[in-house]
């Protein structure tokens, strides 16, 4: 069953607002869970808040950044400098680190607490708190006691090779060294096997940070994980009820489809690759985690990743967790475009609407969400710091891979296909430039400005789900004016094509494709899909016609209608900062003032024809084509013929289009083969004769016209707001 493109769109933009109105109060749900003292976060509404809660911790910091909402939580006053507040995250982190790892009774060094913290510092380093140099000399103080008790309280695999070696600290990196290398026994808290979950974790966190691990290390771990993918899937596919666990198998098969990433990047670990399951596998199994769905939006919990020795509590991986992994993993498969996959993401969001919990009141209220692992603290209906965390997790991811599918699913409403977009700085470099002049200013040209006020070379870092994240903060839009055919649509075209980034062609069309009466249903439509789309180029072409003065009262109803709602939602798409965008207009005198003023566009640009030396030095350009003959001669005769002031001006009127059909026009009056016979059968006042009757009786910008008297006026209006 398939939907059609534009109700999976209407579907996927409610199910983002939902998830969005919960993922609102992310800070607030945290905040309360902050200890003053260390701004570390504790676990419970009544937890003992003596030392770090560092699985907790590490699960709020990696919500805070998945939201983008970590400098938001530690920012100690609006004002205050990015890298002060950035400073203060990496002091708890570095408390973090040094820690014990010690939780409700496990040892430390254990692998869920070292695996989370692996993620914690892969998500720390990818938002620049830390550098891929720093994360790894992070120390972490060991813990030497000799302890009574057996069981769960002897060294897991990590900490026993750890402790062979003398001294006080590790650092991270030898940590994550020795992790790799103890794999898969690392990911197993003793008396418990090893567990995909903690793997991929770890495989995260390392990936995260750019961590290189060795080659043998990567193949034991594709092993494993191949094996336990089977098993797991077995299990569900034969019913077996008593072995099944759904949770491993999710995350089997997200462990299964990082490494294979990583190794099909890597020429030395490509061969790794060709041996794990295939994509076509995983997604059978990913259909097959979303078929054991329970009806109230969550999974069935199966084996315990293990108990903790403290508490007796069982730790069970949470619905959310492997959700949020499967959304990493297989978003670019478009996961949500299949409709049965869709409606059980909506259960699960569902579920989030419907057990959010609220406990203690005034200032000591906590709101979140609670797992469920320990009975008694549920029914209390307290939430959880750490499963709060991981659901704001799951929300985030899920916004992120529904903008990406709606990112898709609306270029190809414009006929577009990004994967098809290929970066190329010919059509920029061959534009012919045209003069400009700020008021104040010295005189310098369109392509100094684009190039130094949008296309700047930053903006090749960006790709759209960057920028999804980050939004554009400089110049992002502009609007070209000028007379008719002066290239206003070409400049935004190589514009786009030296960005490596679609463009987006809006024209008066597109908003009567429905007829006048829609024309208001229009505008709301396809500025709700640009909003959709980021990494872009969009140009509104060819606007004179419907966005015109609302004083005008020849305009009819239906163009003022256009105006005024195209006002605000401009407005709106430069804010959100994922474009650029143009609007070219033949006529700026005519355009309503409230669409030029800031906030709009960044740059107002008096787009004229280039200057005759600037259309001589491009002939090649002007005569793409067409028969030229040698064009060195032909530039030297050009040069003879139009070395008078009065003709050099007229010639600066031409546009590029009229002036190749004036020289068409030359080799065809003097019946010539190509342009250089027919300029070499003429002398200068015949060639300034013909120049002189074009410019008054055929170009746009003829002598004494309204268009003339209009460019004259506009010479000066270009600006920067």
């Amino acid at each position: 069953m398939t939907q059609r493109p534009s109700e999976l769109i209407a579907r996927l933009r409610l199910l983002r607002t939902d998830e969005r109105r919960l993922r609102a109060s992310l800070v607030e749900d945290l905040r309360p869970f902050q200890k003053p003292e260390d701004l570390s976060f504790f676990t419970l509404p009544d937890s003992n808040r003596k030392g770090i809660s560092v699985a907790t911790t590490c699960t709020a910091l990696m919500a805070l950044i998945d939201s983008h909402r970590l400098l938001t939580l530690f920012r100690q006053g609006e004002g205050e400098n990015v890298d002060v507040t950035k400073e203060r995250i990496g002091k708890l982190f570095r408390s973090v680190v040094k820690a014990t790892w010690r939780s409700s009774g496990l040892r430390d060094l254990n692998a869920f607490t070292t695996c989370m913290v692996v993620r914690a510092a892969g998500f720390l380093t990818k938002a620049e708190i830390f550098t891929f140099e720093e994360v790894q000399v992070l120390k972490h103080e060991l813990e030497r006691a000799a302890e009574e008790g057996a069981g769960t309280k002897r060294p897991g695999a990590t900490e026993k090779q750890l402790l062979e070696k003398s001294g006080a600290e590790r650092t991270l990196g030898e940590i994550i060294e020795v992790v790799a290398k103890k794999a898969p026994e690392s990911f197993s808290v003793p008396n418990y096997p090893p567990k995909t979950t903690m793997a991929y974790w770890f495989v995260d966190g390392v990936t995260r940070a750019k961590i290189e691990i060795g080659a043998e290390d990567w193949k034991k771990l594709a092993e494993w994980a191949t094996k336990e993918f089977s098993r797991e899937l077995s299990y569900v596919v034969s019913g077996n009820d008593a072995l099944m666990d759904i949770a491993s198998l999710a995350m089997a098969a997200c462990l299964v489809s990082r490494i294979r990433k990583v190794c099909s990047e890597k020429d030395a670990l490509i061969d790794i690759s060709k041996n794990l399951p295939s994509m076509v596998e995983l997604m059978h199994a990913v259909l097959r985690v979303f078929e054991n769905q329970t009806d109230s939006g969550i999974w069935h919990r199966h084996f315990p990743l293990f108990h903790f020795p403290g508490s007796g509590a069982a730790d069970y991986c949470f619905s959310f967790e492997f959700l949020e992994a499967i959304l990493i993993e297989f978003s670019k498969t478009d996961i949500l475009r299949n409709p049965a996959i869709l409606e059980h993401v909506v259960k699960a969001v569902r579920w989030c609407e419907n057990n959010r919990l609220e406990f203690g009141a005034g200032e000591n209220k906590y709101r979140g969400w609670n797992a469920g692992g320990d009975v008694n603290i549920l029914v209390a209906g307290m939430p959880e710091a750490w499963a709060t965390g991981t659901v704001h997790m799951f929300l985030a991811e899920l916004d992120s891979t529904i903008s990406a599918l709606l990112d898709k699913l609306v270029l190809t409403r414009f006929r577009l296909d990004r994967e098809a977009v290929s970066r190329s700085e010919d059509s920029w470099s061959k534009l012919i430039d045209v003069n400009l002049a700020f008021p104040g200013e010295i005189s310098t040209t369109l392509r100094a400005v684009v190039e130094g006020e949008l296309l700047n070379t930053e903006l090749l870092k960006f790709d759209a789900e960057i920028l999804r994240e980050r939004p554009l903060t400089g110049p992002r839009s502009a609007l070209l004016f000028g007379p008719p055919g002066t290239s206003k649509t070409s400049i935004a075209k190589a514009a786009a094509e030296w960005l490596g980034w679609p463009l987006v062609v809006i024209t008066p069309s597109e908003f009567l494709s429905n007829g006048l009466e829609q024309i208001y249903v229009r505008v709301h439509e396809i500025f709700e899909d640009l909003m959709d789309i980021a990494a872009a180029v969009v140009i509104f072409d060819e606007m004179d016609a419907l966005a015109q003065t609302r004083e005008n009262v020849q305009l009819d109803v239906t163009r003022q209608l256009l105006t005024t709602s195209m006002l605000p939602k401009l407005a709106n798409l430069w804010s959100q900062g994922r474009v650029i965008f143009f609007m070219a207009t033949n006529h700026k005198q005519q355009l309503d003032s409230a669409i030029t003023r800031p906030g709009r566009f960044d740059l107002l640009l008096h787009i004229g024809p280039p200057p005759w030396i600037g259309k001589l030095d491009g002939l090649g350009q002007v005569m793409k084509g067409l028969p030229t003959g040698d064009g060195s001669a032909v530039r030297k005769l050009l040069e003879s013929l139009c070395d008078s002031t009065s003709t050099q001006g007229q010639l600066d009127l031409f546009t590029v289009a009229e002036l190749r059909s004036f020289f068409e026009h030359l080799r065809r009056r003097k019946s010539a083969a190509d342009l250089l016979s027919a300029l070499a059968k003429m002398d200068k006042a015949e060639f300034g004769n013909i120049v002189s009757e074009w410019a008054t009786t055929t170009i746009a910008l003829s002598t004494g016209g309204d268009l003339e008297k209009e460019y004259r006026d506009d010479l000066g209006a270009s600006r920067r707001q």
